[in-house]
C-alpha cells in the first residue's frame, strides 16, 4: 500500500457525518504525506482541520509514528514525520476479524472481505518478522513508552533500567542431591538445551522435590534466563497459571496465543513463553523483571525483600510443591494502543487475488465518479494508470484488476 493520499477535508467531513466511520473501521486520512501502512482508530474531524492549519494537532499518524501536541514540531519530531524510510504498524486491542467486520464493510461482499482480512494479517506478521523491536518502543521492554521516541530522541534509552531484564526463556532441570547428574525436563526455548542463550545470565528457584526407592533425595528447579542486553532471539513472557491459580495476562488457565505452555514436571503449574514474533505475541506479552519467592526477590540481583523493582507489580503465577506461592514482577499494558517503529516496510502484491476470484467490479456506496472518491480528492498511487475516457472491452482482464484493487485499497482506508 504505497504512494501519496491528499484527502479532500470536505469528503472527509461528509463520510464522518454519515456514520461511515467508527472506532473499528480502518481509516487513514493525510495532507500530503506518504502512507505505507496502518490502521488508526483515532482519525476525527478535528484531525483534519489540524491539517488544514498545521498549527496544532489531535493525533498525528504518518510514516515515522504517532505523536501528540499542542503546538509546534520540534526539529526532531519534524525529522521522525518526513523519514520517508520508517513506517508504523498500530494494533488498538482489536483482532483483524473485529477491524474488518462485515458491519463496517457492508459494501464489499463477504468473500472478498475475508480474503482482505487473510493478506492484511500476512502483511502485519511480515511487519513484525522481518524487524527486530529494540529499546523503549518494544511492549514487552519494562520502560515501555509508545510515545517517547515521537517527542525527543533522550526520553528512549535503548538500556534498561537497574532490575530490568530482557526474557531468554525458561529450563527445567531435576538435580540428585547425591551425585552431579541432571535430568532435562523442558529445555531452554532458544537453544533446546539446559543452557540460556549466549549473553543471558540465570537464576533459579526450587519447585519440588522427591525420593527414590533408595531413598535418594532429588530436587526440581526451574532456571530463567535473563539479560541486561539487548538479545539477538527475542522471547516473550505471557505469564503462568496452576490449578488453582488464573493467568494474570489471560485471566483464566491458559496460556494467550502463540504462547507455548511449559509444563513442570509432577505439578499443575504452567509457565507460558513464545519466540514466534507476531503482533498477537507481542500485544499479549508482558515484561519480565525477576520473581518474589520465600519473601525474597529472586533475580540476577537478589535481595531479601518482598518488593519487586520500581514501576513493576507482583503477579501470583503457581505454588510448588512445598505450598509456597510464586510471584512474578511485570506488568500489565493499560494502553490499549501498541505502537512500534519498523524498518523497511514490505510491498505483498494483492493482484493475484482479484485475478484468481475474477472480481469485475466492487459495489461501493459512492459512486458519483468513475472512482468513488469526489473529484476533488486526488489519490496518485505507484503503479496506477490513467483510465480513458471510453472505458471499452479492449481493456485487459489485468488492467481492469489493477483498477479495481486501487479502488479497494482507497475504500478501505476511507471506510
Amino acid at each position: 500500500l504505497l504512494g501519496e493520499i491528499n484527502v479532500d477535508s470536505a469528503y472527509y467531513k461528509q463520510l464522518t457525518s454519515s456514520g461511515k466511520i467508527t472506532s473499528l473501521a480502518s481509516n487513514f486520512f493525510f495532507k500530503k504525506f506518504k502512507v505505507n501502512f496502518g490502521i488508526s482508530s483515532s482519525v476525527s474531524e478535528t484531525m483534519v482541520n489540524d491539517f488544514e492549519s498545521k498549527s496544532q494537532y489531535e493525533t498525528f499518524w504518518t510514516q515515522g509514528g504517532r505523536y501528540t501536541t499542542n503546538g509546534g514540531i520540534t526539529d526532531w519530531e519534524n525529522s521522525i514525520l518526513n523519514n520517508i524510510d520508517l513506517a508504523i504498524v498500530e494494533v488498538d486491542g482489536h483482532s483483524i476479524d473485529e477491524v474488518f467486520a462485515q458491519e463496517y464493510f457492508n459494501d464489499i461482499s463477504t468473500d472478498i472481505l475475508n480474503i482482505i482480512k487473510i493478506h492484511f494479517n500476512n502483511i502485519v506478521d511480515d511487519f513484525y518478522s522481518r524487524n527486530k523491536i529494540v529499546g523503549c518502543m518494544s511492549p514487552y521492554y519494562l520502560s515501555y513508552d509508545n510515545n517517547a521516541n515521537f517527542h525527543s530522541p533522550d526520553m528512549c534509552n535503548n538500556n534498561p533500567k537497574e532490575n530490568e531484564y530482557y526474557f531468554g526463556g525458561s529450563i527445567l532441570i531435576e538435580k540428585p542431591l547425591h551425585d552431579g547428574s541432571e535430568k532435562l525436563f523442558k529445555p531452554n526455548i532458544i537453544t533446546q538445551t539446559k543452557y540460556c542463550p549466549l549473553s543471558f545470565k540465570n537464576f533459579s528457584i526450587v519447585v519440588g522435590d522427591r525420593k527414590d526407592f533408595s531413598n535418594r533425595y532429588y530436587k526440581t528447579e526451574l532456571i530463567f534466563c535473563a539479560s541486561t542486553l539487548p538479545p539477538t532471539k527475542l522471547v516473550y513472557f505471557g505469564g503462568g497459571f496452576s490449578a488453582d491459580i488464573n493467568n494474570f495476562v489471560t485471566n483464566n488457565r491458559y496460556c494467550s496465543k502463540n504462547f507455548k505452555q511449559l509444563y513442570l514436571e509432577k505439578s499443575d503449574n504452567y509457565i507460558c513463553e513464545s519466540d514466534i514474533e507476531t503482533q498477537d505475541t507481542i500485544r499479549l506479552s508482558v515484561p519480565f523483571g525477576g520473581l518474589i519467592f520465600k519473601n525474597n526477590f529472586v533475580g540476577l540481583n537478589q535481595t531479601t525483600t518482598q518488593r519487586c523493582p520500581s514501576n513493576l507489580e507482583r503477579y501470583p503465577i503457581f505454588i510448588t510443591q512445598d505450598k509456597y506461592t510464586v510471584y512474578v514482577c511485570s506488568k500489565l499494558k493499560n494502553d490499549q494502543y501498541e505502537v512500534v517503529l519498523l524498518k523497511e516496510p514490505p510491498f505483498i502484491d494483492l493482484l493475484p487475488i482479484f485475478i484468481e476470484y475474477k472480481t469485475t467490479s466492487i459495489p461501493i456506496k459512492h459512486t458519483t465518479t468513475t472512482i468513488p472518491i469526489k473529484q476533488t480528492t486526488t489519490i496518485p498511487i505507484k503503479y496506477t494508470k490513467s483510465i480513458p475516457s471510453n472505458n471499452t472491452n479492449k481493456l485487459t482482464n489485468l488492467f481492469l484488476t489493477k483498477i479495481i484493487l486501487n479502488v479497494l485499497i482507497i475504500f478501505v482506508f476511507f471506510n
